[in-house]
């Protein structure tokens, strides 16, 4: 399985297509554009479900509710396809550019492991 992301909807959608102008090869879909839009707003548990179904990791700055969501995951030996957190405080929700070097960065080092039930965080490109 190729490492490929979806972002979910606190994450700006611009941001999948500053990554595939930089690196058009990387797959990056955003729940605001992807599948018709269709998880906008849905519960965590869903968009979790269509990332796994689709063998997309999510990236999300929602660490209050998916950190949970995860533990209950393992609980229940239930397996997904890899969460990618990105903390405010790190890169700023705004910072478009820096989200999509922070991906790519990720990419260049992760994209050959396997990605079931790994959690990462993202860091500020030095």
């Amino acid at each position: 399985m190729s490492l490929r992301f979806l972002l979910d909807e606190n994450v700006p959608p611009q941001v999948a297509e500053a990554v595939s102008a930089q690196r058009p090869g990387l797959e990056v879909l955003s729940v605001h554009r992807w599948q018709d839009r269709a998880l906008l707003g849905q519960r965590d548990q869903e968009v979790f479900a269509a990332a796994t179904a689709h063998e997309l990791t999510a990236v999300t700055y929602d660490q209050r509710t998916i950190r949970p969501l995860l533990a209950s995951l393992a609980a229940s030996r239930k397996s997904h396809c890899g969460a990618v957190f990105v903390d405010a405080h790190t890169i700023a929700p705004n910072d478009i550019g820096g989200i999509a070097a922070a991906i790519i960065q990720l990419w260049d080092q992760g994209a050959a492991c396997d990605w079931t039930n790994r959690i990462a965080f993202l860091r500020a490109k030095p």
